[in-house]
């Protein structure tokens, strides 16, 4: 059966590497240029989506795809005009599986639609661990919902202060997490948390939703039982990395060198081979984590290129660890990608890497 790869934006329906792609992959090529489009072409069930990072109403466009059931679980690509970090996490935003640059399409997306088109789908994990989601803006909320659930939260949804209010006062409340913007009325962070210890004698961990953390919204939210805040401009990965470490126990003493979330974009390759590019999904001391479908082996050495913000340049080996396959954008209680593990740096990688953690849990916690 001939697969179907549905182009979402404004593609160029004539484009010869774009079509030379899909034949490689044994697909077709489908466009749906608008929000409407895209709802009429999904009866078709497409095998993989492109999205175009330059659409005009991208937003929409990508509100439109996590809103249509029909393509749940199908995999999404990103494509940007021009790999800059600003395109890679507007990728991650939209909750992309991976993303590549328009330039890069000739060379690499037949291997990406192979690898995406013939991953097993193992479905959803099963929930076990319950959330309850407090946001006022929808297409956010459906994102969310959609992320947490790959990461096998049962998420409830609630969009206002008297809905969240609701729900916390039932007798059998008993959520593993409260996510809650402090950008709607009635949900300032010393308010809800407490007011569900009072009844309960306790409440759940929190992580707060917020625009440009400050200082005082840290304080404000850690003497109101927020674990984390997770500034709503960032990858939403990074929201489902924090619900991870608020809900597991013990977590952080498990490693080491403990994990901090963020999203910079990665150079490697393998010896002697093509430059690829990632966005990181999270960094330790020792190494890092980054988001891509095509992971090399484990136990590969790779040459890795990366610029953390207010830190040097940062070039040295690292070893895959470990890889995550893809697998039809089920499980995402991490992006599919790879461990990379630092191979002995020296001692300037060494402190670059330490003075950029030290910066990653300082925002963490918002007091940056």
């Amino acid at each position: 059966m001939t697969r179907v790869f549905l182009c979402v934006g404004p593609f160029d329906r004539g484009d010869p590497d774009l079509a030379a792609a899909a034949g490689a992959a044994g697909g077709e090529l489908r466009h749906a240029p608008d929000a409407a489009a895209l709802r009429a072409a999904a009866a078709e069930r497409p095998d993989v989506v492109l999205l175009h990072l330059g659409a005009p109403d991208l937003d929409g466009l990508a509100d439109a795809l996590h809103a249509t059931a029909a393509l749940t679980g199908v995999p999404l690509l990103a494509v940007a005009p021009e790999l800059t970090l600003e395109g890679a996490l507007r990728a991650a935003a939209v909750g992309a599986d991976d993303f590549l640059d328009h330039a890069d399409v000739g060379d690499h997306l037949a291997a990406y639609l192979a690898v995406a088109s013939e991953a097993p789908h193992t479905g959803t994990p099963t929930p076990v661990r319950s959330v309850l989601l407090v946001d006022g803006w929808a297409p956010r909320a459906r994102l969310l919902t959609f992320l947490l659930s790959q990461a096998g939260f049962d998420v409830t949804r609630a969009a206002d202060a008297d809905a969240a209010r609701s729900q916390l006062a039932e007798e059998d409340c008993d959520f593993d997490l409260v996510i809650l913007d402090f950008g709607i009325p009635g949900c300032e962070p010393p308010s809800i948390l407490a007011e569900v210890a009072e009844r309960h004698e306790t409440a759940p961990p929190g992580i707060g939703i917020v625009t440009n953390p400050s200082s005082e919204a840290a304080a404000a939210a850690l003497a109101g039982g927020f674990r984390h805040l997770w500034d709503g401009r960032r990858p939403p990965d990074e929201l489902v990395f924090l619900a991870n470490e608020a809900t597991v126990q013990d977590h952080g003493h498990l490693r080491a060198s403990p994990r901090f979330p963020c999203a910079v974009m990665v150079r490697f390759r393998e010896e002697r081979g093509h430059w690829r590019h990632g966005l990181t999904h999270n960094v330790s001391i020792s190494g890092l984590y980054v988001r891509t479908i095509m992971p090399p082996a484990p136990g590969a050495l790779l040459d890795i290129e990366l610029t953390p913000p207010g830190v040097q340049p940062i070039a040295t080996k690292a070893r895959v660890a470990w890889r995550k396959a893809f697998s039809a954008r089920a499980d995402r209680t991490v992006p599919t990608g790879m461990g990379l593990k630092l191979c002995e740096p020296e001692l300037g990688v060494q402190k670059a890497m330490a003075v950029f953690a030290l910066r990653l849990a300082s925002d963490m916690s918002g007091m940056g």
